[in-house]
């Protein structure tokens, strides 16, 4: 289950979002997706998923053009995790997560052996058995944000999409957040995910997919896509790696 753009650009009103980008997502890898403020991440999530119209070019999930399937359908190839996450009713943080399994015909109250193991599997690799009973209205910020990563967790599609994922989060979590995140690559999925903590995409990521200005710069190894030169030219900061690490040592 592999995911594409293929010399996608989306143009509106005169702006260009993306310009003839490519890249791939491919099983068993998990891929930091980055660029500054404004380099048309989000765009490019969305183009992939097919809930933005290309303006140029292709989305594929699979081998399927995204635009071509259904919300169901697109529920079962990919699990997405949107920078922008509500719940409307104040559930329990259990039944949030299982909503993660209403592509399968999972419902509350009603959930499979198969359903139910999967929940239980994503509350324990997000550290909320103890919260499992508690509203999602009691949460702190970084609490529901580790409860909307479970519910995708929870879906068990094949591949997956993470929107700023460790938005909220401390650094202990977001470490948790990307280990668990990488920890689905190594069991098969195709995952994505946003982040603008270059230090922590560095240190998770297989592959970086380096975004400007709508433009793709660079899909390499992190070593290679956050070069001295690469962080000079997009970012405007200075950075070197040592022993397999990013560090950061100011601007420009």
């Amino acid at each position: 289950m592999s995911l594409m753009l293929q010399g996608a650009s989306v143009f509106i009103q005169g702006a260009h979002l993306l310009e003839k980008v490519s890249f791939e997502v491919r099983p068993g890898k998990l891929v930091g997706l980055l660029g500054p403020n404004g380099a048309g991440k989000t765009t490019a999530v969305r183009a992939l998923l097919g809930l933005q119209a290309l303006s140029e070019g292709n989305a594929y999930l699979h081998d399927k053009p995204a635009h071509s399937l259904t919300a169901k359908q697109r529920a079962l190839q990919v699990s997405y995790l949107p920078q922008m996450r509500k719940l409307a009713w104040p559930i329990s943080v259990k039944e949030a997560v299982a909503l993660g399994r209403f592509a399968y015909g999972g419902a509350m109250g009603r959930l499979s052996p198969a359903d139910a193991l999967a929940v239980e599997d994503a509350l324990g690799r997000c550290s909320l058995k103890g919260l499992a009973d508690r509203s999602v209205a009691s949460l702190s910020g970084g609490e529901l944000a580790r409860v909307h990563l479970a519910r995708a967790l929870a879906s068990q599609a094949p591949a997956l999409i993470a929107d700023e994922p460790t938005a909220a989060l401390d650094p202990g979590h977001s470490l948790d957040v990307l280990a668990a995140l990488q920890s689905q690559a190594r069991a098969g999925q195709a995952v994505l995910v946003v982040v603008h903590d270059l230090a922590l995409a560095a240190r998770f990521c297989d592959e970086i997919i380096l975004l400007n200005q709508g433009r793709l710069v660079i899909q390499d190894r992190p070593e290679d896509a956050l070069s001295a030169a690469s962080l000079a030219d997009v970012y405007g900061v200075k950075g070197t790696w040592s022993r397999g690490q990013l560090y950061l040592s100011g601007r420009i």
